[in-house]
């Protein structure tokens, strides 16, 4: 499967911040409009994806699944099966950068726009994002 990944980073050109020749044209620098269409359509994927998780996680008999932990001759693969929302809904919340994601900084490492744009805030002018296809 492919999702299309934006990864910001800085740079004194497009030519030096793209990753994959196959995206040039999209690479685009944080003073053109394409820049918040971008951060908007990952953000918006983004939640959608924390939605869903976070639903299938409301379901969950929590209590049940741990007591079903205690029994060594239980199926653990099918309890650790159901955690897999909660699973999600961590690395989500800990920035860890997977298909879920859609947007990383790689100047901070982080999957939260705040801190490149605190930077943009405090005047830098060298943000670019950069279209990746993230492949799994």
């Amino acid at each position: 499967m492919h999702v299309i990944q934006y990864i910001a980073t800085q740079a004194d050109s497009k030519e030096e911040a793209q990753y994959d020749d196959n995206f040039i044209d999209d690479v685009v620098h944080q003073s053109e409009d394409k820049f918040e269409e971008y951060l908007d359509t990952a953000h918006k994927y983004r939640q959608q994806e924390l939605s869903t998780y976070e639903d299938e996680a409301r379901k969950l008999n929590l209590t049940e699944l741990l007591d079903n932990l205690q029994d060594f001759e239980f199926d653990h693969y099918a309890v650790g099966s159901k955690l897999y929302p909660l699973h999600q809904l961590y690395q989500m919340c800990m920035g860890v950068w997977n298909y879920n994601s859609y947007f990383m900084d790689s100047v901070n490492d982080s999957t939260n726009r705040k801190y490149m744009r605190e930077s943009i805030d405090k005047g830098a002018d060298n943000w670019y994002l950069v279209p990746v296809d993230f492949h799994f």
